[in-house]
């Protein structure tokens, strides 16, 4: 005998999505039982999502969607039925998503997902949480997200790890000087400049300059306007494209 999940409240009414037969109509009559809990309907194809866009009328709360092993199939159904119907919540049931993909599961349109190891009592709790405003997820899946998440940071934290003499080289290297221009402005030799690049690429983790500059310039380092730092001998007024005539200005702070 299960607890009333939502004691002195309205019921939970709930809509179940699932392309297995057995395992809806099983999961229908379980949740049935349950105080506080009512299956308005179920349905056993994502095409129902399009059609969920035109029943506005069906007053439920909690959406129950299985995962197919499509993630992509599932998100834009979940996208779908929440433009529609904005304040239902929306619990994905099924696999695992991928690494790659798992961040979508987490984004604006789901409100929580469980795997397929969990427990019926789990799935209550979720119901109940969704129905709160609130956010579920499995142990699983934010295990995956973490560890996605941590790959991302260490991606955007690269340029960060760059001493004050790399990002000084890094600013020249966007202006498309060469290892040699680069040391004339800097007053080093031109085989210091070639190893500065060098450990900047491996820093970055990238093989080419053009994709060392692009990351550079998605973590604000290559600027616009930049200063050659003190330790410079030669301040320029302006640095040459090599290969091209055009000059391109450095400001100079006083």
């Amino acid at each position: 005998m299960h607890e009333d999940v939502n004691p002195s409240k309205e019921t939970i009414r709930t809509f179940l999505i699932s392309g297995h037969r057995l395992f809806a109509e099983s999961l229908v009559v379980a949740l049935e039982e349950v105080p506080g809990l009512q299956v308005i309907g179920h349905a056993n194809t994502f095409k129902v999502a399009s059609e969920l866009i035109g029943m506005k009328s069906l007053d439920f709360h909690v959406l129950l969607l299985e995962s197919s092993s499509d993630c992509l199939s599932t998100l834009l159904a979940a996208h779908d039925i929440k433009m529609a119907l904005p304040s239902v919540k929306i619990l994905i049931l099924g696999l695992e998503p991928s690494e790659e993909s798992v961040l979508g599961f987490i984004n604006g349109d789901v409100n929580g997902f469980l795997s397929e190891h969990c427990s019926f009592e789990q799935l209550i709790g979720a119901i109940k949480t969704v129905h709160r405003n609130e956010m579920s997820y499995s142990t699983d899946l934010i295990t995956l997200a973490v560890s996605r998440l941590r790959k991302l940071s260490g991606e955007c934290d690269q340029p960060l790890m760059l001493s004050a003499r790399e990002k000084e080289i890094l600013q020249l290297m966007s202006y498309h000087l060469a290892n040699k221009e680069i040391a004339s402005r800097l007053g080093i030799s031109t085989s210091t400049a070639k190893s500065h690049v060098h450990n900047i690429l491996q820093k970055l983790k990238v093989t080419r300059r053009r994709e060392a500059i692009r990351k550079a310039r998605m973590a604000n380092i290559v600027t616009e306007k930049f200063r050659l730092s003190s330790a410079a001998k030669v301040t320029p007024e302006s640095a040459r494209i090599s290969g091209n005539a055009k000059l391109v200005r450095i400001s100079q702070k006083t």
